[in-house]
């Protein structure tokens, strides 16, 4: 219905631009006749199906030169990551096709996460326009949503949140309002971001493990199976000392590996009670069931919960063979292991073979879109927004997946286990939630479950001396 609208108001701006020497029509979209069948005029009618626009059946808009701002704390994502790179190129050419197509162009403020609130807040209590969209990471876009500076892009008939060029990983964050405040295009390549398991191929063969890849279609990648080769690839080397020079089952120096598996193996921070309050899910026997097991699980593997060491002493070893399983994002592919001959890739284990998918978590630092309350003309922002979205996964996301395909993967099978996570991309929302408001409480969380996974501490009491205050929290976001 949202397309169909949408199509309608692109209709009426051109009508309005014809009508009146050029100036946009602003009228709401909600104004179309909602008898009008959804057969009546195919919102892709007159577009080539070759046209990057196809699905969001945008024409030509005349946006009278609007210059669209965007205060991007993404770095490079949204502009191009290596100077000079095919990325680059692509974006350049997409924010070029766009503008002639929209008769507008596009600047872009250069924020980090960390200091967007503090610059934006400002503007946006004043009654000003700091920008017409924000660009960031969830926890940072999260706090404009907590003061109410956030439109609900459900309310923008132009933004068609339906489409499968909107990827899904603000969904677990929008259903907990029930109102989508956040959400990220294909352009934010969320994907490469999605935790997986790379492993070692010379030491799973040298272990006579059988085909991981294998494994994995038959649904019996579990962190049963997990935890019996990580016990195989655990090894001192004769000093009786564990340090840094033996070879372990698996490693990493961050939370966020003990949280993915957590996660992989159906973990929920949150859940709907009988009267559809959301709880705190943590302090259920299920929780710390999966606690335990994974606690068991994940003992013989080298860890430093404190990030004393870099991410690449503990990958430096993968390269070493003296590490079997290094779970990290797809992006690892090119940022550490870009120098090895070979190298596989999987999705993170399943609890056991009745868990019906493999799940991918996607941490809060995921980046997606956010309309501050107070912009003008929001159908026309939605509109560009929605033509971003459309046009990055026709063109920009195929050129980034045969990149992955030719040269950051190995083999074609770590290909095929990229495509099953992509299926499956979440956000972490109880850590978004309260890092909204307040990181010493998410830490407290997240950091609980990490540490009683690998250091044993007693996780039920850490629940209970964070429980309160979080739920506390919980309810006062939502409104419960």
């Amino acid at each position: 219905m949202k397309k169909i609208l949408a199509f309608v108001l692109v209709l009426m701006m051109v009508v309005s631009m014809v009508a009146c020497g050029g100036t946009p029509a602003t009228t709401p979209a909600t104004t179309a006749p909602a008898t009008t069948p959804a057969t009546t005029v195919p919102p892709t009618s007159g577009l080539d199906p070759d046209d990057p626009l196809y699905k969001s059946g945008i024409g030509e808009v005349d946006l009278n030169e609007r210059v669209f701002t965007i205060a991007n704390a993404a770095g490079t994502t949204l502009t191009g990551v290596v100077e000079g790179s095919l990325q680059q190129q692509k974006l350049a050419e997409m924010y070029s096709v766009l503008g002639e197509r929209f008769n507008c162009s596009f600047e872009f403020l250069p924020d980090a996460a960390t200091s967007l609130f503090s610059n934006a807040y400002p503007v946006l209590m004043s009654g000003e326009t700091y920008a017409d969209a924000l660009y960031s990471t969830y926890w940072s876009l999260g706090y404009f949503v907590y003061n109410g500076y956030a439109m609900n892009m459900d309310d923008i008939s132009t933004i068609q949140s339906e489409q499968d060029y909107w990827t899904k990983v603000g969904d677990e964050v929008g259903r907990l309002w029930e109102k989508q405040y956040v959400l990220t295009p294909n352009v934010s390549f969320a994907w490469e971001y999605a935790w997986g398991v790379f492993f070692n191929k010379a030491m799973a063969e040298d272990l006579g493990l059988p085909d991981l890849y294998q494994l994995v279609r038959d649904g019996k990648w579990t962190i049963e199976k997990f935890g019996e080769y990580v016990n195989m690839a655990t090894k001192d080397n004769g000093d009786n000392v564990w340090t840094g020079e033996d070879s372990y089952g698996w490693g990493g120096p961050h939370n966020d590996v003990d949280l993915a598996m957590f996660i992989g193996a159906g973990g929920e921070m949150l859940r709907k009670d009988e009267n559809g309050k959301w709880l705190l899910n943590t302090g259920t026997a299920e929780t710390m069931n999966l606690v335990s097991e994974l606690r068991e699980v994940l003992k013989n593997g080298i860890y430093d919960l404190s990030g004393g060491e870099s991410w690449g002493y503990y990958y430096d070893m993968f390269q070493e063979d003296r590490m079997l399983f290094a779970p990290y994002p797809a992006v690892g592919s090119k940022w550490y292991f870009s120098e090895m001959d070979d190298f596989g890739f999987l999705p993170l284990p399943k609890l056991n073979d009745q868990q019906t998918g493999y799940y991918s978590y996607m941490d809060h630092n995921t980046y997606g879109f956010l309309i501050p309350s107070n912009v003008e003309k929001l159908e026309e922002v939605g509109l560009v927004l929605d033509a971003i979205a459309c046009y990055s996964q026709a063109v920009i996301e195929p050129m980034l997946l045969e990149q992955y395909e030719l040269t950051d993967f190995r083999d074609e099978e770590s290909m095929e286990m990229l495509n099953i996570i992509r299926e499956t991309l979440t956000v972490m929302p109880v850590i978004t939630l309260l890092s909204m408001v307040d990181m010493s409480i998410m830490n407290a969380t997240s950091f609980a479950v990490a540490a009683a996974l690998v250091q044993g501490i007693d996780f039920a009491a850490e629940y209970e001396a964070h429980a309160e205050l979080t739920q506390l929290t919980i309810d006062t976001m939502l409104g419960q």
